[in-house]
């Protein structure tokens, strides 16, 4: 017996009425011109949207006008489907073959799901006792179709680091037991360490803990900085370490590794999907699903 679709998820119906929930909490508001003198005018018979027209600036709208949804060759249980699917660190691939979707399809609604949580990504400042620490991914041209590039045999020949050598930065900067910060970076230097303490590190950083690598010293002009040597065989010293930074480096790599072969260009949606995992961690999967439905209704 097939498995499909059908067994897992709600009716399109129920999906539908989830999502003008979660657009209308307040009535139906136009998205063209903001106005709620807005009255019902039916409803579209092939995908079940309802129709709208506002009196105020005499235009026609559907439930999905205005958002990543408006004309998708996609279902609304779908769209539900590939972003819950996502968020549980499913391939594409393999959603693709369970909803009996062209493969391009169903990337096409992922990476827009996946820009959405790039979107929503953490831009406040971590507070208490933070960690920082860094890591590198293996992350190539896969997908893109760039020209006066030469050809290259399968898997990376490149020796060593960084952009250039399909292994990009991504730094972690995390406060214990609260938010962290994930980015993907394409250099890492002084200028790169300052801007991301710009935006993370302030008044309410009591101590950044980092590993030995001196890229971090440039932050110890705005908070109290304080360093485990780990080729010294140090690891915590007196309540000092980046153990929380090291444990979300090893569950990064598994949650990109699922996706076996990201394009670089396209790492940095990935690592944002996880970010918003992570902090809302505490959170039941329903309310995280909640959560990001609502990002991508909103953007």
């Amino acid at each position: 017996m097939k498995l499909t679709i059908n067994d897992f998820m709600p009716t399109e119906r129920k999906c539908l009425s989830l999502f003008r929930q979660l657009r209308w909490p307040s009535g139906v508001v136009c998205p063209l011109c903001s106005s709620k003198h807005v009255v019902n005018n039916g409803r579209h018979r092939a995908t079940m949207h309802c129709r709208y027209l506002c009196k105020s600036c005499r235009r026609f709208f559907t439930d999905t006008t205005g958002t990543i949804f408006e004309r998708s060759q996609l279902t609304m249980r779908e769209w539900f489907y590939i972003a819950r699917e996502l968020q549980r660190n499913r391939s594409i691939n393999q959603i693709a073959n369970e909803l009996g979707r062209d493969y391009k399809i169903v990337m096409r609604a992922a990476h827009r799901i996946l820009q959405n949580a790039f979107a929503q990504r953490f831009f406040g400042t971590l507070s208490g006792e933070v960690e920082g620490d860094e890591m590198y991914h293996p992350a190539g041209e896969k997908g893109t179709k760039q020209t006066g590039r030469p050809a290259r045999k399968r898997g990376l020949r490149a020796w060593g680091s960084g952009w250039d050598r399909d292994k990009p930065p991504i730094v972690v900067l995390v406060e214990r037991g609260g938010n962290a910060a994930i980015s993907v970076v394409r250099r890492l230097t002084d200028e790169t360490i300052s801007a991301l303490g710009r935006f993370h590190i302030g008044h309410k950083t009591q101590r950044l803990d980092t590993d030995g690598w001196r890229g971090y010293d440039v932050l110890e002009q705005s908070v109290r900085h304080e360093k485990v040597i780990h080729s010294a065989g140090q690891y915590a010293l007196y309540g000092v370490h980046n153990n929380t930074c090291e444990g979300i480096n090893s569950l990064l790599r598994h949650w990109l590794n699922t996706f076996r072969g990201i394009c670089k260009e396209n790492l940095g949606y990935f690592v944002a999907l996880f970010e918003f995992n992570y902090n809302r961690r505490f959170l039941a999967p329903m309310e995280r699903f909640l959560q990001l439905l609502m990002g991508m209704i909103s953007h």
